[in-house]
């Protein structure tokens, strides 16, 4: 009994450090098939989480609107329709993962609530006029849209990486070509400031989407490989054990999705085989 239990738990021990090792988070070898298997299953429990995100993101996209005749009292309107426009936008795609294509396109949509955002305070930096606080400070909008993005969106580990360095690309042409903060020692300044903040923020959300999408990964193969593995090796080489009721086995596995870890998900496994 204890032999199975260690075998498959050095598995998984091996499997995380390989991953730790900061690869791209993928199947162990000789899972490999499992993948797209994987990427159903995580954008089937990302849904409803990405619905409570899309409200709360827009909620908060709106409220920070009253900001805008402070911040950018010159072109305040431009902003507004750059905001509400993108408003109507965050809407339509909630209403779009109610539909069957959007439940198949989770990710993709995901992704646009992520970049659009983004590039709309990207492009009202674009027209705010020097010494307003929105040229010097909406900077930090694009952080707040990284951690929003970083923490409730559920995004790939690579699709928030790529579309991280979009964003952080988009923001150094706009700081270049719009405001010229190369051709001032004082604009520059705030520009190489900016960037140590705004790198560091995609740096951190990086690690974190890391670490979100390997935990995703080991709960998928607890659930589906290593777990009822480990019990089909004690039924098979056990005599202490008892026959296993498959459906109750079933129905304990759709209450309990993602465990807090591995080794408690076993423990509460034992009940289906020990007598």
């Amino acid at each position: 009994l204890k032999y199975a239990v260690e075998t498959r738990w050095l598995q998984v021990k091996e499997f995380a450090l390989s991953l730790l090792l900061f690869r791209t988070p993928h199947m162990p070898k000789g899972l490999e098939y499992m993948e797209e298997e994987f990427v159903k299953d995580y954008n089937n429990n990302s849904i409803s989480r990405i619905r409570l995100a899309i409200c709360f993101g827009t909620l908060c996209y709106g409220i920070f609107g009253l900001l805008d005749p402070i911040s950018m009292p010159t072109n305040y309107m431009l902003a507004w329709k750059l905001r509400y426009g993108l408003i109507s936008v965050f809407l339509m795609f909630l209403g779009c993962t109610y539909t069957d294509f959007g439940k198949r396109h989770i990710q993709p949509l995901s992704l646009l609530c992520f970049v659009l955002p983004g590039f709309g305070i990207i492009g009202m930096i674009g027209v705010s006029v020097r010494g307003e606080i929105g040229y010097e400070h909406y900077y930090a909008g694009i952080i707040l849209v990284i951690l929003w993005a970083n923490a409730a969106l559920r995004l790939r580990f690579m699709h928030f990486a790529v579309c991280s360095s979009l964003l952080l690309i988009a923001y150094w042409l706009v700081a270049s070509i719009y405001q010229n903060v190369i051709h001032s020692e004082i604009t520059w300044k705030y520009f190489l400031s900016s960037n140590f903040f705004l790198i560091g923020s995609i740096f951190i959300a990086l690690v974190a989407s890391f670490s979100m999408e390997t935990q995703a990964r080991l709960e998928f193969l607890a659930r589906k490989i290593i777990v009822p593995g480990a019990i089909q090796e004690f039924h098979r080489y056990s005599e202490v054990l008892t026959p296993i009721d498959y459906r109750q086995l079933q129905d304990f596995l759709n209450q309990n999705p993602k465990p807090q870890n591995l080794e408690t998900l076993v423990n509460k496994y034992k009940k289906f085989f020990l007598k």
